[in-house]
C-alpha cells in the first residue's frame, strides 16, 4: 500500500488551470475504479476512471472516459465548479459565464 501522502498518479488533465475536482460517491466495484470529474478554465469537463493499485507496485492509472466543452470563457475564467449527483449518474457544472449545467453520464 502507498505511504500516507504518497502521490498515486499524476496527469496533465487540461490545457489551462484545473479549477475543481469531484469524486463520485456512488458505489462502484474495485475493478471498475472510481469516477473522478475535473473542470478547468479551458471550459472543459472531463470524467476520469481512476484505478488505484493497492499492492504498492505503482500501477495506479487515470483514464479519460468522457469529455465536453461546457461553458464559455468570461473574464479569462471557464468552469468554476463540479459535483456529482448522489447516484453518480449525473454531473453539475458551474461556469464563469453565469450558467449551471447538468450532464447525464
Amino acid at each position: 500500500m502507498a505511504s500516507a501522502g504518497a502521490c498515486l498518479v499524476s496527469y496533465l488533465a487540461h490545457l489551462d488551470g484545473v479549477t475543481s475536482l469531484a469524486f463520485s460517491l456512488a458505489p462502484t466495484s474495485s475493478e471498475q475504479g472510481v469516477a473522478l470529474a475535473s473542470v478547468s478554465h479551458d471550459t472543459s469537463l472531463r470524467i476520469w476512471n481512476l484505478q488505484v493499485d493497492h499492492t504498492g507496485a505503482g500501477k495506479s492509472s487515470l483514464t479519460c472516459v468522457q469529455e465536453a466543452s461546457t461553458h464559455r470563457v468570461k473574464g479569462a475564467e471557464g468552469v468554476l465548479g463540479v459535483a456529482f449527483a448522489h447516484t453518480g449518474k449525473a454531473v453539475v457544472t458551474a461556469g464563469a459565464d453565469g450558467t449551471a449545467r447538468v450532464w447525464e453520464q
